[in-house]
């Protein structure tokens, strides 16, 4: 990860991130923090001002291939080959929930605007809500035949949104009545 003064294109910092391949990169909604995740089966978090390393999570069997803040920045999740979200506590990398179940790799997370849910996708297309709150999966839908490459929720949080590796892209109401 390297920081550049955009003014003069000159190099501020770089961190050496992992020991291998960073496939997943978040920064917090305030932009104070951003996180890493990679092949080396870790989520790092570092401090966005300096390059330094403030915590390294771990729990990951297999490598990450998502990472993303909650809207308030105080939860940052993490999915990935082994088939497990978890969410920690960014200020002191505490696990707060690990959500089990899905299969052929975790591809896509977003956590919903109030942070009461997580979506997460998988490779097999299928999208699953998650409580975060009961610690729960409350909806799975097979979105595609292909592997869901994005996910999002609209700024109400009544939409999730989900694209697949070919384009196409689904729409679903997630307001309770």
């Amino acid at each position: 990860v390297q920081k550049i003064n955009i003014a003069n294109s000159s190099l501020m910092f770089e961190v050496n991130a992992h020991s291998s391949m960073v496939r997943a990169l978040a920064v917090s909604p305030n932009g104070s923090v951003f996180a890493t995740g990679g092949n080396d089966n870790l989520v790092k978090i570092f401090e966005t001002g300096s390059g330094r390393l403030l915590l390294s999570l771990t729990g990951n069997m297999k490598p990450l291939y998502a990472v993303q803040f909650s809207k308030d920045g105080n939860k940052l999740a993490g999915v990935g080959a082994d088939d497990t979200a978890r969410i920690w506590d960014v200020s002191s990398g505490k696990l707060l929930n690990e959500f089990t179940g899905m299969s052929a790799g975790v591809f896509a997370v977003a956590f919903s605007p109030d942070g009461k849910r997580l979506a997460t996708a998988s490779d097999v297309g299928i999208v699953r809500l998650w409580d975060i709150e009961a610690d729960r999966q409350v909806l799975a839908l097979k979105a595609s035949e292909k592997q869901i490459s994005a996910l999002a929720f609209d700024e109400s949080g009544s939409s999730l949104i989900a694209t697949d590796v070919t384009g196409k892209t689904s729409i679903w109401t997630t307001a309770r009545k």
